[in-house]
């Protein structure tokens, strides 16, 4: 029998999928999967930002499409 999986996330994190999320606090930016952090990096530093949701997207965790509505990329 199958089995349910509910999403779970730290307190004041964003969802980008139902077990991808990521925080702001105190000038970094976190991701979570589930509630366990697994990166981090500043929030003006765009190289990390970039190279991190490339590999969540090429590692098959998430679609471009949840990264850009997640941080409301235009």
């Amino acid at each position: 029998m199958p089995h349910v999986i509910y999403p779970l996330y730290p307190e004041g994190s964003t969802p980008i999928t139902e077990v991808i999320s990521f925080a702001k606090r105190d000038g970094q930016i976190y991701y979570f999967q589930g509630c366990l952090p697994i990166f981090s990096h500043a929030e003006e530093d765009l190289r990390s930002f970039r190279m991190f949701t490339s590999q969540l997207v090429v590692n098959g965790n998430c679609k471009q499409v949840d990264i850009v509505k997640a941080f409301g990329i235009i």
